[in-house]
């Protein structure tokens, strides 16, 4: 599909500009290893629990929800599920588990390689940049803090301050707004293949999927992206393509 040059990009934060898949790969870890020495049972073991009970957390959509306006929590009762499957009573697990995983991870959290430094060009080539994502609130600002990501963009929208996220039209209503820009004039850059493939799609943006581990593009997908691209750092070329094979490039 053909995608003509944006004036704006609404980006994606988590694995999209940060490594925030690796870095709770490495969180779950240090989970596993506390939790082992407490339940008295091989962090392999433990973490393969873990990685279940994580995956049937975030599969219930209303779950997933709630989990992601309260992180801390959501990881609690991963770790209190994990440990009813190992056949261990959920009340050993500490009830500061979920705040320790928020800490280790934003410890381990990352840029991708370039990620940065390619919001910084974008913008130097005038190219008005809204970042735009899902989650609590004090989690998403303390990684916003970290890596300066507020100052490297035109605007911030957080789902957990505003009360609603993407794919709601209301996120992207008000980005447009802060932006001052028409829908046609932009691109929305990111991994979730609902929130910003489907749900850009549907509301009139151009999508760029940000596919950096690699996945199988679901066949039945409703509304594919425009584009694929393995990182940020490929954003640059692809808008000169673009604005070279534009007809008033």
């Amino acid at each position: 599909m053909e995608l003509t040059p944006p004036t704006a990009l609404l980006v994606d934060m988590d694995d999209t500009l940060l490594d925030s898949h690796s870095a709770s790969e490495l969180a779950w870890g240090k989970v596993a290893g506390l939790l082992g020495s407490v339940v008295a049972r091989e962090p392999a073991q433990v973490r393969a629990e873990l990685a279940a009970a994580n995956a049937w957390f975030w599969s219930d959509g209303a779950r997933a929800s709630g989990g992601r306006h309260d992180q801390a929590g959501a990881r609690l009762t991963i770790a209190e599920r994990a440990c009813e499957s190992l056949g261990v009573d959920p009340v050993l697990v500490p009830t500061d588990l979920g705040l320790r995983f928020l800490a280790w991870r934003l410890e381990h959290l990352s840029p991708f390689p370039g990620a940065i430094e390619t919001l910084r060009q974008l913008r130097g080539e005038g190219v008005r940049l809204a970042l735009v994502t899902n989650g609590e609130a004090g989690a998403q600002r303390e990684k916003i803090a970290k890596f300066r990501l507020d100052q490297e963009v035109d605007t911030v929208l957080v789902e957990g301050e505003l009360g609603f996220g993407k794919p709601d039209p209301r996120v992207f209503d008000l980005a447009l707004e802060r932006l001052g820009c028409t829908v046609r004039d932009v691109w929305i850059v990111g991994d979730d293949l609902q929130w910003e493939v489907v749900g850009g799609r549907r509301y009139g943006f151009a999508s760029v999927w940000v596919n950096a581990r690699d996945r199988e593009l679901p066949a039945d997908l409703e509304l594919p992206p425009h584009h694929e691209v393995r990182s940020v750092a490929e954003l640059p070329q692809l808008i000169e393509a673009c604005r070279e094979s534009s007809p008033t490039g």
